[in-house]
């Protein structure tokens, strides 16, 4: 009883005195909180310093303290979700640290432990995103995930790095058997604005040395060699197109190769796409890199 009525004094902001004077009441049940507490306190002196002896004089005002005292408690639970159960168990080893709570008590309590120390996953606490796992290793995002930035690079070492990159165009059976003439073996197509594949590959150059232009946050590299190919696929009806890129740089040349890939590709379509609104551009893929930080070999992951 003790220790709930220190409940109805904490909560209810009675005085020391007052506490003490309250403890020598046989309060029926449970500790009391702020609302019921303040009735309480308010039927006696304004004074804090209230002594067991002149509290003793007002006990006629008090005859349903008793009743305050079991509302206090379901305001109690009702706010905290503070039993009596759990009230006795904490004053329990309080009082006898030997004493172990119950096995269920005691995982309630590890499993509040381990959501408090979990890492934050609301985007929107403390005012600003929270970065998840997955966005710690996007380094284009700053620390706070709020915003974009341009790699620094400069504590990096300058190494020769290279990037090869692909992807097909594939043409619908008649635009494919008008541009070959039925022909297999075909090392260039020729449309009405002249030849596809030499335009395509200057096209796929020129757009590897604007890759900083295009994409924001790349790098501008002094590119040391840009290569298309264009292999004709008389069986799929497509031209594979690659792109490799060399530079000596503290940064790679991916999106350059992909760049010059692309382009090449997005021109053949402009070539070609009077004969047919049909054609398709389709995987569009890094194929290799060395020199940086993680290589990537074809057919393999990047590691």
């Amino acid at each position: 009883n003790v220790a709930r009525v220190r409940w109805a004094a904490i909560l209810g902001g009675l005085g020391r005195q007052r506490l003490v004077a309250a403890t020598t009441l046989q309060a029926g049940t449970g500790p009391a909180s702020a609302p019921a507490a303040a009735k309480f306190a308010s039927s006696g002196s304004s004074n804090d310093r209230v002594g067991p002896q002149s509290f003793g004089t007002q006990k006629h005002s008090h005859e349903n303290y008793e009743e305050q005292i079991r509302d206090l408690v379901e305001e109690r639970q009702e706010l905290f979700g503070f039993t009596d159960d759990e009230e006795n168990a904490w004053s329990r080893i309080a009082t006898n640290p030997g004493e172990a709570h119950s096995p269920v008590f005691l995982e309630t309590v590890e499993t509040a432990r381990k959501q408090k120390d979990a890492p934050e996953t609301d985007a929107f606490q403390s005012g600003a995103p929270k970065r998840s796992r997955s966005q710690q290793t996007l380094t284009h995002l700053t620390d706070d995930g709020c915003s974009v930035q341009m790699v620094h690079v400069g504590s990096k070492e300058v190494t020769s790095r290279t990037a090869r990159a692909s992807t097909c165009v594939e043409f619908p059976p008649d635009v494919w058997n008008h541009l070959t003439g039925g022909k297999d073996g075909a090392t260039d197509l020729v449309g009405k604005k002249g030849p596809i594949l030499t335009t395509a590959k200057l096209a796929g150059i020129m757009g590897a040395k604007q890759t900083s232009n295009l994409i924001p946050l790349c790098h501008p590299l002094p590119l040391e060699q840009v290569q298309l190919h264009i292999c004709m696929d008389n069986s799929r009806r497509r031209a594979i197109i690659e792109c490799e890129c060399k530079t000596t740089h503290k940064t790679g040349v991916e999106m350059e190769a992909l760049m010059g890939a692309s382009v090449a590709a997005l021109t053949v379509y402009d070539m070609v796409k009077a004969l047919s609104h049909k054609i398709t551009i389709t995987e569009t893929k890094l194929m290799s890199k060395t020199g940086g930080k993680r290589d990537l070999s074809e057919g393999a992951s990047s590691r």
